[in-house]
């Protein structure tokens, strides 16, 4: 998928992305390429880490409450994104929440006539230490 394909792919799932005024007028430092990660070409078995015991990682499966609740204590305004729409993606240190994503699925979209499936992370976040 070429730069030109993401931003066409981008148009389709929220149209008239790139004429919003907080989008046009971001500084040029700012500016970023979205990443794309091609499940098909991605081999899990290099990724393997030796972690603490200690340490996890998995879908989050608890109450919704206090999820919101570590996100709060990093950035406020992003509560609300936690509503249960989304999957979310935890890091654990001893049981405890330690850093958040969420994982949202943006359906499938055809570009050059390959059907691809779409998601993405959002509002990511890691809780000060104690």
């Amino acid at each position: 998928m070429s730069k030109v394909d993401g931003v066409s792919l981008l148009e389709s799932i929220y149209p008239h992305f790139f004429e919003r005024e907080n989008i046009k007028n971001l500084p040029d430092e700012w500016i970023c390429d979205e990443m794309v990660l091609f499940l098909d070409e991605f081999e899990p078995d290099i990724y393997h880490k030796k972690l603490d015991e200690h340490i996890s990682f998995g879908c989050f499966e608890g109450d919704l409450a206090d999820l919101k609740k570590e996100v709060a204590k990093v950035v406020e305004d992003w509560v609300d994104f936690y509503n249960g729409k989304h999957r979310a993606y935890c890091g654990y240190v001893d049981g405890k929440i330690a850093s958040f994503c969420l994982i949202e699925d943006m359906g499938e979209h055809v570009i050059n006539g390959c059907k691809i499936k779409v998601g993405g992370p959002g509002c990511v976040g890691t809780l000060p230490a104690p």
